[in-house]
């Protein structure tokens, strides 16, 4: 037998893993189960990552704004 996907996405990038076709209800619940603790970890794991990242921009981000003010105050020193 054959199967076959027609797919369209809004979002680029998006992916598809994890399909299973079986006919056995057994194999499909262990499947699924093992599949939804995977997802768990896999989505705290990004959480945690995202947070990170976000932490990282504020960082970068509150430090740029420190730059700017010793520029300008550097500039308005050098014009007086």
């Amino acid at each position: 037998g054959f199967i076959g996907f027609a797919l369209w996405q809004v979002k680029g990038g998006t992916i598809f893993d994890n399909v299973i076709v079986t006919d056995d209800l057994a194999e499909a619940d262990a499947f699924a189960k093992k599949w939804k603790a995977l997802s768990e970890v896999e989505s705290a794991k990004k959480k945690e990552e995202d947070e990170a990242k976000k932490a990282e921009d504020a960082k970068k981000a509150e430090s740029s704004d420190d730059d700017d003010d010793d520029d300008e105050e550097k500039k308005e020193s050098e014009e007086m």
